[in-house]
């Protein structure tokens, strides 16, 4: 396969143990919601994706599906929506019959100085992030622990580790959903659910390449040049891509990852100090 997790194949032959398996994946119609779908959907598992943007979300569903032969379930949700997104996970259950993997990774958040962007930029990041996430492995959690086995992803940040004046609002959700992905983990490994948590730092999705854009357009400089500006602090000089996330997804969600509980895995390309 084209995930890094191809390597394993060609020294092991490393099966995943995934085959069959029924995911759900929040914001799955772009970048690494959508590439995390996509791995998934080639090492055989079915998936629903959850998106509020129902034109990139059909899209996204036929483009995987096609190129993957498995089910493919688009489910147009607004992560800020508790009934909704319950409603929709009951519809899933349903219509797979089980649930065992979900991946959290619906969520966005305003940048700004803190003293001048408005009281809302701090709500809705909650509210879209924070509570999505909550909501929605709470909602998961009922069908995994009754099957005893299941498997939750959250997709976190690493600016919920280092506070980062124009990035306050995400920065604050990020933090609390590292405690959260903790706790829910400690209440359910003994009923065979396993939740983590990824924290890539930037990523190259389109928002990240449209934040490299105004960069360069507020410093008067070429896109390249303000990609290797933005970039300088990164020890692999460079941004993560959604299918690198994805492959770590992959390796939590699978088999061979049984004793990973509550864990936070930093994927910030050294540009964090993490000891």
């Amino acid at each position: 396969m084209a995930y890094a997790i191809s390597i394993w194949r060609e020294e092991g032959d490393m099966d995943l143990g995934l085959k069959d398996k029924k995911a759900i994946v929040t914001g799955g119609a772009a970048g690494i919601g959508k590439a995390t779908a996509k791995a998934l959907a080639a090492e055989g598992v079915d998936v629903a994706i959850f998106d509020v943007n129902e034109i990139k979300l059909e899209e996204a569903a036929r483009e995987i599906q096609d190129a993957s032969g498995r089910r493919i379930v688009p489910i147009a949700t607004d992560m800020r929506e508790r009934q909704q997104i319950e409603t929709n996970v009951d519809r899933v259950a349903s219509d797979f019959g089980r649930i065992d993997i979900l991946v959290n990774n619906a969520g966005a958040s305003r940048f700004g100085d803190p003293l001048e962007i408005d009281a809302a930029a701090f709500e809705e990041a909650m509210a879209l992030k924070y509570f999505g996430y909550v909501n929605c492995s709470r909602a998961v959690a009922k069908y995994m622990m009754n099957q005893r086995w299941g498997r939750i992803i959250n997709l976190v940040g690493s600016g919920g580790r280092q506070a980062i004046p124009v990035h306050l609002p995400g920065g604050a959700c990020n933090a609390a959903l590292r405690l959260f992905t903790k706790g829910f983990a400690l209440r359910l490994a003994a009923h065979g659910v396993l939740v983590n948590a990824i924290s890539p730092g930037a990523v190259s999705t389109e928002r990240m390449m449209r934040l490299v854009q105004s960069f360069a357009d507020k410093e008067g400089i070429n896109y390249e040049r303000a990609e290797k500006e933005f970039f300088k602090d990164y020890a692999v000089g460079r941004a993560a891509t959604p299918e690198e996330v994805a492959a770590v997804v992959l390796f939590l969600v699978s088999e061979h990852a049984g004793c990973f509980v509550g864990s936070n895995i930093e994927m910030d390309g050294g540009s964090i100090d993490t000891i």
